[in-house]
C-alpha cells in the first residue's frame, strides 16, 4: 500500500538528518509505579513526583533524540504544557492502557481510558504507537489481532496520524518458536503501520551468524522502516544487538528503559539529573553513532511505498 505524504512527512519529522530514527521511549508507567513503591514512595504522591521524573528526562534527553514517546496520562501534557519538548524533537503518544490488558471481546489490548487516536492528534503528536502482545501458537487470537491492527492503522491515516506498531510476541519458549512468530509477524502485521518496533529478531545474541541470518531474513519480510527495542535488557548487550540489527536493514532504535531506568532510582532531583548526564546522555550518544554508522536511511524502505500525486506535481502555469 503507498504511503500519504503527510505520513512521510511525520517520518521526517521523526527521523535526524542521517534518516534515521533516534527515538526514546518513555511512555512506561508501571515500570516507574513499581519503582517508587519499592522506595516506599507514598500512593497520593506519586503522579507528582512522576511527571517531575519524566520532565527530567524529557529535558535530558529530548535535545539529542529524533523524537520521544510519551504517555497520554502524564508525560505528553506535562511536556507541552512545560515547554520540556523542543519543536524540532517529534512527539510519538502511546494508546495502549497500562498495564496492559486484553479487551473482553477479542484479543486485542484496551487503550488508556478516554484515548485513542482522537486523544494523540489534540496533544500534538505526529503518530500514535500500540503495544501488541502477540500470541505463538494461537491462530485466531493472532488474526483477531491482525483485523485490530489494520482498523487502527486506518483510524490514525483518517486523523492524518502515522502508526508505529510495537509487537512482543508472547508463548514462545525457544527459538524456533520465537523466530518463526515474530517473521510471521512482521509479514503479516508491517504492512498495517508504518513503523515497526521489535525486539531483537534472534533469539540468542551470542551466535551472531544465525543472528545475522534471521535479521536480514526480518529485513526481507518486514514492509516498513524498523527500529529496535532495549527492553530492559543489560547496556552492553543491547549494543551489540543494535549492531548487528542496523548492519542488517534496521533504520535505528526506541529505546527506553536501557538508557533511562537508573535515573529513576535516584534519591533526589539533583541525583537523578547527574545520573541522566552522566550515564544516559552517554548511552543515548553512542546509540546515535551505532546507528549513523550501520543504519538503513528510513527512505531506502520506502522507496517504492511514497505516493506521487500527479496533480501536485504537474501543475501548469497560466
Amino acid at each position: 500500500m503507498l504511503k500519504p505524504y503527510f505520513v512521510i512527512r511525520a517520518l521526517d519529522t521523526l527521523s535526524d538528518n542521517h534518516g534515521m530514527f533516534t527515538l526514546i521511549a518513555l511512555d512506561q508507567r508501571s515500570t516507574i509505579y513499581n519503582i517508587l513503591n519499592e522506595k516506599g514512595d507514598p500512593q497520593e504522591v506519586q503522579n507528582t513526583h512522576i511527571k517531575e521524573i519524566k520532565l527530567d528526562i524529557i529535558r535530558h534527553l529530548a535535545p539529542f533524540s529524533s523524537g520521544m514517546l510519551l504517555d497520554p496520562d502524564i508525560a505528553a501534557p506535562a511536556a507541552v504544557r512545560h515547554g520540556a519538548l523542543p519543536g524540532n524533537v517529534g512527539l510519538i503518544i502511546t494508546l495502549e492502557a497500562s498495564p496492559y490488558r486484553l479487551r473482553h471481546d477479542i484479543y486485542a489490548p484496551e487503550f488508556v481510558q478516554g484515548g485513542g487516536p482522537e486523544l494523540v492528534r489534540s496533544l500534538g503528536g505526529v503518530a500514535a504507537k500500540l503495544l501488541i502482545r502477540y500470541p505463538a501458537n494461537d491462530a485466531k487470537a493472532q488474526r483477531e489481532m491482525q483485523e485490530f491492527v489494520a482498523n487502527i492503522y486506518e483510524d490514525c491515516h483518517t486523523l492524518g496520524l502515522a502508526f508505529v506498531l510495537e509487537v512482543i510476541i508472547d508463548g514462545a519458549d525457544n527459538a524456533k518458536t520465537f523466530e518463526g512468530t515474530l517473521l510471521q509477524a512482521a509479514e503479516a502485521l508491517s504492512p498495517s503501520c508504518d513503523i515497526f518496533k521489535t525486539a531483537f529478531p534472534a533469539y540468542d545474541t551470542n551466535d551472531e551468524e544465525h543472528a545475522v541470518s534471521i535479521c536480514q531474513e526480518f529485513d526481507s519480510k518486514c514492509e516498513v522502516p524498523w527500529v529496535l527495542l532495549t527492553g530492559g535488557i543489560e547496556y552492553p548487550v543491547f549494543k551489540r544487538q543494535l549492531e548487528i540489527a542496523c548492519a542488517n536493514g534496521a533504520s535505528g532504535f526506541l529505546a527506553g528503559r536501557t538508557i533511562w531506568l537508573d535515573s529513576v532510582y535516584a534519591d533526589n532531583p539533583s541525583q537523578r539529573q547527574q545520573i541522566l548526564k552522566d550515564i544516559s546522555q552517554v548511552r543515548l550518544r553512542e546509540c546515535i553513532n551505532i546507528a549513523h554508522k550501520y543504519g538503513t536511511p528510513w527512505r531506502q524502505k520506502y522507496t517504492h511505498l511514497i505516493q506521487i500525486d500527479e496533480s501536485l506535481t504537474n501543475t501548469k502555469s497560466a
